[in-house]
């Protein structure tokens, strides 16, 4: 899982690639990350595993193949969302009020 923590980044360069790509390996990262430290089951990692093959075989993913690699990662009891987003949000409508 340490070879796959330091891939998942080093995919976000190809970020070009596209929307369903870029989405895909961040819902993986994130569930990786939200797990903070803990060891992923057997049903993680093969969702984790689906992903990365998923955009190895499909780089140009639709955005709507990437919802259903979302879907995956929840159904495998990972959090695949980014909640530093929802921080940063909720810190600029506090500003903005």
């Amino acid at each position: 899982m340490q070879a796959v923590r330091a891939l998942l980044p080093e995919l976000l360069c190809f970020r070009s690639l596209g929307d369903g790509f870029t989405a895909t390996v961040l819902a993986a990262l994130c569930g990786l990350e939200n797990l903070r430290g803990e060891i992923p089951t057997v049903k993680q990692v093969l969702a984790i595993q689906e992903c990365i093959a998923r955009v190895t075989k499909q780089p140009f993913l639709s955005y709507d193949a990437a919802l259903d690699m979302h879907d995956l990662l929840e159904s495998a009891d990972l959090d695949p969302d980014l909640h530093e987003v929802e921080i940063l949000a909720d810190v600029v409508e506090q500003g903005v009020s």
